[in-house]
């Protein structure tokens, strides 16, 4: 949205300085002409060409937040499909590689690196090595990611509660501390 009015603003600015250099003209004089001296035609040209790049990039952002938020839907439609955590742990990091400023993204990672320690922890069959290299793992991923989801929205409470989830997760994991 805010790449479309810069878009129309500029057009609006370039016809609007067009139709006020023309005004002082007389009337069988006028015609637009923008490359019609150097002056003009080097600042017309540069108009256009900075319209161009600010559209451009405005399309790019448009894109990978697009991009990002269909990897986000992705993931976590593989997650309520079939109740797996890396597929759709992947799919989320792809989307924070697209746009990496949603703190909804990160906290996504959160809770399923919550699931993942409480999977993880659920298993006998693992030596105890294996189980705690893991969880260490999980845990350290859910801290780094629930922090960059407070750095980012700092005011939002569901950001605060999943990292507390991801606490509350880990206290009984710990000798001495249940």
């Amino acid at each position: 949205p805010s790449n479309t009015f810069l878009f129309f603003f500029g057009v609006i600015v370039l016809g609007l300085s067009t139709a006020l250099s023309e005004l002082h003209r007389p009337e069988e004089d006028r015609v637009v002409e923008l490359f019609g001296n150097a002056a003009k035609g080097f600042v017309a040209s540069l108009a256009l060409i900075l319209l161009a790049v600010v559209g451009v990039a405005g399309m790019y952002s448009v894109v990978m937040r697009g991009s990002a938020e269909l990897a986000y839907t992705r993931a976590l439609a593989q997650y309520n499909k079939t109740g797996e955590i890396n597929g759709p742990r992947m799919q989320i990091e792809k989307a924070i590689a697209y746009y990496g400023n949603n703190a909804t993204y990160y906290r996504a990672v959160v809770d399923l690196e919550n699931l993942r320690i409480a999977s993880i922890a659920a298993k006998e069959d693992i030596k105890k090595e294996t189980v705690q290299a893991s969880i260490q793992e999980a845990i350290s991923r859910g801290i780094q990611y629930g922090n960059k989801a407070i750095d980012l929205a700092r005011a939002d409470g569901e950001n605060w509660r999943s990292l507390g989830r991801l606490y509350a997760t880990v206290i009984p994991l710990v000798d001495g501390a249940g």
